[in-house]
């Protein structure tokens, strides 16, 4: 399928894609983080380590899932911009889509576990 994009179009789509890989590059690093200080601190810890483990297992997974489908999103950015298709950038946005789903059911979980905890 051809596009009209022009070249100014493309290469800011390959900038685009640039910075967004670096920003899910970092939320992996991130989720990375979140599992080894997780396991460290639990470590010490006594009673409920299998609930904790499974919350730093599941919020570490969380996060490098959306990083991950973040980084499919800018590899397809940047393979639309190169090859001037809209294919790609297709596949793209069907990842971006899933990237904020996941960002949205976390921040109303995170609104509801706030408000949870100010009137509890």
């Amino acid at each position: 399928m051809e596009s009209n994009l022009d070249q100014h179009t493309r290469a800011d789509m390959k900038k685009g894609a640039a910075w967004i890989k670096f920003v899910a590059v970092v939320m992996m690093a991130f989720a990375t983080l979140i599992i080894v200080f997780g396991l460290i601190g639990m470590a010490g810890g006594r009673g409920t380590a299998g609930i904790g483990l499974l919350i730093v297992l599941a919020l570490g997974g969380l996060f490098s899932f959306i990083g991950y489908q973040l980084l499919l999103y800018s590899n397809s950015l940047s393979q639309a911009g190169e090859t001037a298709t809209l294919r790609p950038l297709e596949r793209g946005f069907v990842r971006l889509k899933t990237y904020y789903i996941f960002v949205g059911i976390i921040s109303i979980l995170s609104v509801l576990l706030k408000l949870y905890q100010f009137f509890a």
